[in-house]
This record gives structure tokens, sequence and C-alpha cells, in this order.
């Protein structure tokens, strides 16, 4: 089980809001990052200055499609859809 911090993420078009991607250190699908956490056990979270925000897997509440979601911590700057594009 290893710690992981997301630097970036890469929407599926840029009228869109649906992360398909995110950059650790080289660039993976969410199904591959959602596989990490739920079979694997590894952990993810987003940084800004000292702020960290866990983040975890939740399904969408109407399609149940998986996603991945920052913990709410005060700011969204280190939100997922708020780090640079990748």
């Amino acid at each position: 089980m290893t710690d992981h911090r997301i630097i970036g993420k890469r929407h599926n078009n840029p009228n869109e809001k649906i992360v398909t991607h995110v950059k650790i250190a080289n660039v993976h699908p969410i199904e591959t990052v959602i596989n990490w956490i739920e079979k694997e056990g590894h952990t993810f979270y987003t940084m800004y200055g000292n702020i960290r925000a866990n983040v975890r897997v939740e399904p969408h509440p109407i399609t149940g499609t998986k996603f991945l979601i920052s913990s709410a911590d005060g700011t969204p700057k280190n939100n997922i859809d708020n780090l640079p594009d990748c």
C-alpha cells in the first residue's frame, strides 16, 4: 500500500467536467486509480500549500458510475477539478 499525491487531471472534453485521468508521476485513467484504491488499498490525496485533501471513491447518485472526489477541507483549491490540466 502506497500513498500517492494527485497533481493534475484530464477531462473528457473542455466543455464537460468529467475527469477521465489523473496525474501522479504519470497520467492514469481514473478506473485504474479506483482499482488501486478498492482492490490494492492504495491511498491518494491532493495538496494546496500545506492543506491535504484525501481522495476517495464515490458512486454517482443517479448512474452509479464510480468517480474520485477529494474530501472537504475548507478550500476548493485542492479539489480534483481545480488541479492543473495534464
